[in-house]
């Protein structure tokens, strides 16, 4: 019965590596149930060889006889059911280090497994070696309790980028073509001949086993022979032509005035690189790469080593066409809301024109943004287009409010007010949300072209 499992114990481990609790309770009788199916079949089944009125009558007497002694099997404190016992008190629990775990197994009492038939007492020890000697959850414990120990050995690692097609914010995918270069000094090349290493002296250099972290296919991987470059100190090179699909990290909080970054990130998960660091010497990004809708801003690089292990990642930095979304959809929206100001030009009388001129306009632009919903990115936070359209609507139901408030006032729907007060009201209503307009389009503007800035 799976009762806990320690993957929230331990965030970064992976979730082929995760480890699970087992605990029998005996005082459930379909507890012979859970055992599996091999076992109930090799122990109590019997010859298969025999009658199969034989065979089945044995299985039967010997299964009650399984059920009727683990229905009376007095249970040890470590294998009680939640309710009896928490899960700390199971031998190799995850609140217990590895050598606490040995030592409560050791004295564990072997007089309360008498009762246990020998298929439980087998299944019973299986659970408590595997917890007393569980690699994965010690391996899980140095990971997060001993700190990284310090780098020996250095690793030059460089990036030219050949090609990038495909990129798709929706799927937060794209396809690059690029050579990762790796240099480094091995004990093992000094006095190798300069030039490519044969196959008999390759097996003797030590060659950064290097791969791939945010890649979702893999296409092409080719590793070429490294090279020995000065034999007297050691000094080795290689290189590496990769082609895959990507995954990247996307943010579109500025859209349609967003830049992303295409992440390549590349790490030494070798246990035997992990005296190993990598500095990055540059990124060369090849200029015949033209994206449609984006422009190349600039590249970057960066090294750490977050685990103890060291990570590169190369990239370029990439930033949306905007003038296609500024010139057919913000400038549309903008055109549409200004048009509302024309309402003013209006006589009150009669009272529903100015309304009617109003909703027409709030139709049109609904229907606009409908239009061009299916083309916008689907996310869940808001982006700087949906800012722009809010604004837009926010001005055309503030206008409405002052013509409803203006036909109120001038009707005398509460007993106060006449054609002073409404002409009063309307000329406030009108000469205050034309600058707060006009001042909400600067403030956009310079909001974006800051923010986009600080992104870059």
């Amino acid at each position: 019965e799976v009762l806990h499992s320690d993957t929230a114990s331990y965030p970064g481990l992976p979730c082929c590596y995760q480890t699970r609790l087992v605990q029998f309770e005996s005082l459930k009788r379909e507890a012979l149930l859970k055992l599996p199916s091999d076992i109930v079949t090799e122990k109590i089944g019997g010859d298969d060889s025999k009658g199969n009125g034989r065979r089945n009558s044995q299985r039967s007497s010997q299964a009650s006889s399984l059920v009727s002694s683990l229905g009376s099997l007095t249970v040890p404190m470590s294998v009680m059911s939640p309710c009896q016992s928490s899960l700390a008190s199971v031998p190799g629990s995850l609140d217990e280090s590895p050598a606490q775990s040995r030592q409560n197994v050791a004295t564990d009492p072997k007089a309360e497994l008498v009762d246990l038939p020998a298929e439980a007492v087998g299944i019973y020890r299986q659970v408590l070696h595997m917890h007393k000697d569980l690699r994965f959850r010690m391996v899980a414990k140095e990971a997060s309790e001993k700190s990284a120990a310090p780098a020996t050995n250095a690793v030059s690692c460089s990036c030219e980028i050949l090609l990038i097609r495909n990129i798709n914010p929706l799927t937060a995918t794209y396809q690059c073509r690029f050579y990762i270069f790796m240099e480094w000094f091995d004990p093992a090349a000094i006095g190798m001949p300069p030039g490519d290493v044969s196959e008999e002296n390759r097996k003797k250099l030590w060659i950064p086993e290097i791969a791939l972290q945010n890649t979702l296919k893999t296409g092409v991987e080719i590793h070429y022979p490294p090279e020995i470059v000065f034999s007297e100190k050691g000094h080795v090179a290689a290189k590496v032509l990769y082609q895959a699909i990507m995954q990247m990290e996307i943010d579109m909080r500025l859209f349609p005035f967003d830049t992303q970054r295409l992440n390549i990130v590349l790490g030494l998960r070798a246990r035997r690189d992990r005296d190993r660091a990598v500095f990055c010497r540059f990124c060369h990004v090849d200029s015949s790469i033209r994206l449609d809708e984006w422009k190349l801003l600039g590249a970057f690089h960066h090294t750490d080593r977050p685990d103890g292990r060291a990570r590169v990642q190369f990239g370029v930095v990439i930033g949306r066409g905007y003038m296609y979304y500024v010139l057919n959809v913000l400038t549309t929206l903008c055109a549409i809301a200004s048009s509302s100001f024309a309402g003013y030009l209006l006589q009150m009388k009669p009272p529903f024109d100015r309304l009617r001129f109003c909703i027409s306009i709030l139709f049109a632009q609904t229907t606009f943004r409908l239009s061009i919903d299916s083309k916008l990115p689907i996310v869940a936070y808001a982006t700087a287009f949906d800012h722009f359209a809010m604004a837009c609507q926010l001005l055309l139901l503030s206008i409405i409010l002052g013509v409803v408030i203006v036909v109120m006032l001038s009707d005398r729907w509460f007993g106060f007010g006449g054609e002073a007060a409404a002409e009063v009201v309307d000329k406030v209503f009108m000469f205050t949300l034309m600058p707060v307009w006009i001042f909400t389009l600067l403030g956009f503007s310079i909001w974006v072209a800051r923010a986009r800035r600080e992104h870059q």
